[in-house]
């Protein structure tokens, strides 16, 4: 994967860290081990196909099932890295998140 390469030969260098330390690196840079804490709802939508984040860092329905406040959509085969355009309707995500809002605020106000 070319974005590993480049955070192991240039970004972790800059940052001070290990070559060796790259898992490590990203779980420092992730938000997953505190998500646990999320007392706000939350929607994550992420794509395991993403070439930017290692999928041991996607977050797993595991998180959410432990947490009522988060809401998880993994795709698989689609979106990549910001790719949810379906052709002829737009981004997907954008209306998933939308609704998810609404539906938080409507919630809220009941």
């Amino acid at each position: 994967n070319c974005v590993t390469e480049i955070d192991r030969e240039i970004t972790m260098p800059l940052k001070g860290r290990e070559q060796s330390e790259l898992l490590a690196y990203y779980d420092d840079a992730t938000a997953l081990s505190r998500l646990r804490d999320v007392r706000t709802p939350l929607l994550c939508i992420t794509a395991n196909n993403d070439p930017f984040i290692p999928i041991q860092l996607v977050p797993s329905k595991d998180i959410a099932l432990e947490n009522e406040n988060i809401f998880i959509a993994n795709t698989s085969g689609v979106g990549g890295h910001i790719g949810y355009w379906m052709f002829g309707c737009g981004c997907w995500a954008s209306k998933a998140a939308i609704s998810f809002f609404d539906s938080v605020q409507l919630t809220e106000v009941s």
